[in-house]
Formats: structure tokens, sequence, C-alpha cells
């Protein structure tokens, strides 16, 4: 990975005065990776942000998406942003250190498929990839 990466469908950017930095807002369907320091704001109702962040690399980012997928806006050019998060996984027990979350999760019924930790980012893959994704090698 090079020294600087970035990626986004976030245009709204903007120069933060309360934390004297750069900031990306994100909006449902949009994300921004980054390996730059900077602020990564959202408001949350509905919707859900992951925030991931790879120490190693030093690139981190977020995606917001909205939650459920009740398929009335699939002709919405967000559409298929917005539904990232329809098809949710949860970690085995076998291989999670506290299986409190996903074990809710699971009980509760909004768990589309439980797959261990090593197998997970294949299983990700290979969904995609069956969603049409043809650029997705797995």
């Amino acid at each position: 990975m090079p020294e600087s990466y970035e990626e986004q469908l976030a245009p709204n950017l903007y120069y933060d005065r309360n934390f004297d930095m750069d900031a990306a807002k994100i909006l449902p369907g949009e994300y921004y990776v980054t390996s730059r320091a900077m602020v990564l704001v959202t408001v949350l109702g509905s919707c859900v942000a992951a925030c991931i962040r790879d120490y190693h690399s030093g690139v981190g980012g977020m995606n917001h998406f909205m939650l459920p997928d009740n398929h009335a806006d699939d002709s919405s050019p967000m559409s298929s942003s917005a539904r990232y998060g329809t098809y949710n996984y949860a970690q085995d027990e076998a291989t999670c250190v506290v299986f409190g979350m996903p074990k809710e999760a699971i009980a509760l019924g909004g768990v589309d498929e439980v797959v261990p930790l090593q197998d997970m980012a294949k299983r990700v893959l290979t969904h995609l990839a069956s969603m049409g994704r043809q650029s997705i090698r797995v």
C-alpha cells in the first residue's frame, strides 16, 4: 500500500475548527478511507456506521449504511451503497474471545450466517462476488 492512501464516496470535506484538522462528513450510503490524520463525522438515526482502522498500515475509515433494506429504492443510485449492511455475519463461539454480542444477535435472528473468524474475509468476498460484483476476486 502506498505511503498515502485515500478512497471516498463522501464529497463533504471541510476544516473542523474544534479539532483543528481536516474532516469528512459521512452521509448515509457513503464511505471514506484514508491514511491521513483527520476527523470522520456522521450522525446516526436508524443507520449503522462501521469504523475500522488497521494500525499496521495506518489506514482507517468509516462506512455509513442504512438498515433494513425493504427493496423500495432498488432504482436509486445510492441503493447498492446503502444496502452493504443487509447481509449480516456473526463470528462463531469457538473463535470468539467474548461471545455476548454475537450470541444475542444470533438469538434475535439478526444474523444470516455464523462464520469462524479465520473464514470471515473469504466468506464476505464470496458473498459479494455472488451478488455480481465481478471486480472482486476470491
